[in-house]
């Protein structure tokens, strides 16, 4: 897909293609057997009909009148690789199951500082309009906060990769970033009929969360995240540490300037503070073959490393519009439920300064049978988390939305995918909205990079 230019001095944006580069076909019946037998029957017709238009033939099978229990879901590219995936060639490129007799209750999770990187989501902001628009009302909303485009940071041109990684990862950059691009994914979620009925977010995440349940209005929320991003960016530098043991034996280890940080899992804290001190820490655990890794990050979040900005950013909190949550709230500062704390300042300003508990609400969420925790934000973190997380790892779905950075595999392709699964499972599908991809996009803007 080639990118337009003229001079108005912000980057360009894609057209909507035609079609998408990816589809995803489904199949349902009444048995295993007649699930088989369709297949069968599809791959067959698709055969005989090599020049068939794919996306034709997936908006056929979505907006058939009903989905019957047993599902298939096939995420192609042609319809060569469509009839060897059919046939069984592929097993990885086919998910199939029952669906629940009920919708299964869905979660959105947003994943905190960390999990951005730079061309996170490239490919959906290039073919999904249902992402671009909300991502560059984020963008557009930003500018005046920041005196920057967010786009020349996550989106850089073809070698500058490097450089923009630096910025990326300034506290003014990454916390709007990481906002941006996981408002815009649960955007696109609801676009296509999937309802959370619950939200829960990883430190920066639990904004995201909280402007997607109603507290925040997205221009609010925008301010509060700009806010929060310049006070961080006065800190000075710290170093945060993963390590894969329990709350209880990490904190003998935390002498003078550091502080817990995070309690991802029953055996996964987080420590924060100085970087020498954070990098002595890492010397003493390894010592003890305790597993460990540093954050790729420049400040010590959630330690006392911010207490000298506390106040301005209750201040910025209090200077904005605050309502109670419409959805649920799994607050990952108390490890409980949260409803009318989420409108008072204070609250904020502990959510910023405390230990995030994510294990805490991981476990408040339970493990119902079918729930589907979804990622809605760059990379896999919580994805990753939850899966790590007995017991509720054997009891829950975890699904991301997008590819961890260092996967070659297309954005669409995985998120498609995602789709598909939460399909089987029961999830219900706004079909028409999912292909009612509207008009081209007025390109405008400086020339960007032609990069997958």
């Amino acid at each position: 897909m080639t990118l337009g230019t003229v001079s108005d001095g912000a980057p360009a944006m894609p057209q909507v293609a035609p079609s998408r580069s990816w589809q995803l076909l489904t199949l349902s019946a009444r048995t295993p057997s007649e699930l088989d037998a369709a297949a069968a029957g599809l791959a067959a017709h698709l055969e005989q009909q090599p020049a068939a238009d794919l996306a034709d033939v997936a908006r056929t099978l979505h907006l058939a009148p009903s989905a019957s229990r047993h599902r298939l879901a096939v995420v192609c590219s042609t319809v060569a690789e469509a009839v060897e995936a059919l046939r069984g060639q592929h097993p990885e490129r086919v998910a199939a199951g029952a669906a629940a007799p009920e919708p299964p209750p869905v979660v959105f999770m947003f994943p905190g500082q960390g999990a951005e990187h730079v061309n996170m989501a490239l490919g959906l902001y290039r073919e999904e309009r249902a992402f671009r628009e909300p991502f560059e009302e984020c963008v557009e909303r930003l500018k005046p906060l920041l005196g920057r485009d967010l786009r020349e940071v996550i989106f850089p041109p073809a070698g500058q990769e490097d450089a923009a990684t630096q910025e990326l990862h300034r506290p003014v950059f990454s916390q709007p970033a990481l906002f941006a691009v996981s408002y815009a994914l649960a955007q696109l979620w609801r676009a296509w009929g999937v309802r959370p009925d619950a939200v829960l977010g990883y430190s920066t995440g639990e904004l995201v969360a909280a402007c997607v349940a109603g507290v925040f209005s997205l221009q609010d929320a925008l301010a509060v995240i700009a806010a929060r991003g310049w006070l961080i960016e006065r800190v000075p530098p710290g170093a945060m540490l993963a390590a894969a043991m329990p709350e209880h034996k990490l904190r003998p280890h935390l002498g003078p300037g550091l502080c817990l940080a995070a309690v991802g899992g029953p055996s996964h804290c987080v420590a924060a503070g100085p970087p020498e001190r954070v990098e002595a820490l890492e010397g003493e655990l390894r010592r003890q073959r305790v597993a460990c890794r540093k954050l790729v990050v420049t400040r010590a979040y959630h330690s006392d490393m911010l207490d000298p900005i506390l106040a301005e950013f209750g201040a910025a909190v209090a200077r904005v519009r605050r309502s109670p949550p419409s959805l649920r709230f799994a607050s990952a500062a108390t490890g409980s439920w949260a409803a009318e704390e989420l409108t008072e300042p204070a609250y904020w300003v502990r959510q910023l300064r405390e230990p995030v508990r994510f294990s805490d609400a991981l476990a408040l969420l339970g493990g119902g049978e079918n729930r589907i925790h979804l990622e809605a934000g760059p990379g896999q973190p919580l994805t990753d988390m939850l899966r790590r997380h007995p017991p509720l790892a054997t009891r829950v779905v975890a699904l991301a939305t997008c590819r961890h950075p260092k996967d070659p595999q297309p954005d669409l392709r995985l998120l498609l995918a995602t789709l598909g699964r939460m399909w089987l499972l029961g999830t219900p599908v706004d079909w028409p909205a999912f292909h009612a991809r509207g008009a081209p996009v007025t390109q405008r803007g400086t020339q960007r990079p032609n990069t997958q």
